[in-house]
């Protein structure tokens, strides 16, 4: 490509495999709510065995969750009329009153507020309609929709459709704490993604650039994110 002055494509290969390490890292992200509701090991996108557990053994997403002084349990799994439910107005405002309703370990009242939905694309106009809508959306009535609308940031995620694993995720969605999330979910740089350029051409006049990057993801504390699979169970 350098003796034909093909620089284009160069930069092209050479931004595409950049672009790859870059979506890797988010995909397994992802990974992380995606296999949160089970504590069966999973593989990333990395195809490496990752330890779906947190720091007390359960799932990320689970009803009872432990701690290290007492007896005391929470749920972070979002629930209305059943654990899991699809995406609504009514899970969500659920969701919400439960988390306010949050104590720690030594049973002091702690509110989490859950001001931001997180969905795959698939649901992005759903949850933009359900909280951004003046009126109760889908309704044949007239009733405000103010508690929700405006109250709430509506995000969505294109790795959340898809597991490493091949699973539909597309029905997904979450609520978390904007202030709070980073105590449950972190991503650790000891080296952020690298680009190297050859230092000098080998014999055969090619150039080889490397990308390198050295992380780990931890899951902290998690009752600031709240999850719902959909499943309805």
């Amino acid at each position: 490509m350098r003796i034909f002055e093909r620089t284009d494509e160069i930069e092209n290969l050479v931004r595409s495999v950049t672009d790859s390490t870059f979506n890797q890292i988010d995909q397994v992200l992802a990974d992380v709510l995606l296999n949160g509701f089970s504590s069966a090991n999973y593989t990333d996108a990395y195809s490496e065995s990752v330890a779906a557990t947190g720091y007390d053994g359960l799932a990320f997403f689970s009803a009872s969750h432990t701690n290290n002084l007492n007896s005391n349990v929470f749920s972070n799994i979002i629930t209305y009329s059943t654990v899991n439910p699809v995406i609504s107005r009514e899970a969500i405002i659920a969701a919400q009153v439960a988390a306010r309703k949050y104590k720690d370990p030594s049973g002091v009242r702690r509110p989490v507020n859950l001001d931001t939905i997180l969905v795959s694309p698939d649901k992005y106009d759903d949850a933009m309609r359900i909280v951004y809508s003046d009126k109760v959306s889908g309704e044949f009535i007239n009733d405000t929709n103010k508690v929700l609308n405006g109250s709430l940031r509506v995000m969505q995620w294109e790795k959340l459709a898809l597991s490493s694993g091949g699973t539909n995720t597309t029905a997904y969605w979450y609520m978390f704490d904007s202030k709070k999330v980073g105590e449950a979910l972190r991503l650790l740089f000891k080296q952020r993604p690298k680009l190297d350029a050859p230092d000098i051409p080998y014999k055969n006049k090619n150039w080889d650039y490397t990308i390198d990057t050295y992380h780990t993801v931890g899951r902290g504390y998690s009752p600031s994110v709240y999850g719902s699979n959909a499943s309805g169970a």
